[in-house]
């Protein structure tokens, strides 16, 4: 059972951890991390995205961190249950 604990523990510090730091930064600054893998395909660098856009990516950002928060928290349950 502790092997459980320390396999989740790594697991959270090496990828759970920066996965809510970059959407939460993602949720604060919008427009930098919108097209941040598509920049390199675009010739023209002064694209402004729409306010549909950026919207849909914040409903987007933050759908995932709840989903996220959710499996965390019965993944914990599963482990102390």
């Amino acid at each position: 059972m502790i092997i459980y604990y320390i396999f989740f523990f790594i697991i959270s510090i090496t990828i759970i951890i920066p996965l809510y730091i970059f959407l939460i930064y993602s949720l604060i600054h919008p427009e930098k991390t919108m097209f941040m893998g598509s920049s390199l395909f675009i010739k023209n660098k002064d694209l402004e995205p729409t306010e549909f856009a950026l919207d849909r990516y914040k409903f987007g950002i933050i759908l995932t961190l709840i989903l996220t928060t959710i499996f965390i928290i019965s993944i914990i349950y599963q482990l102390v249950k």
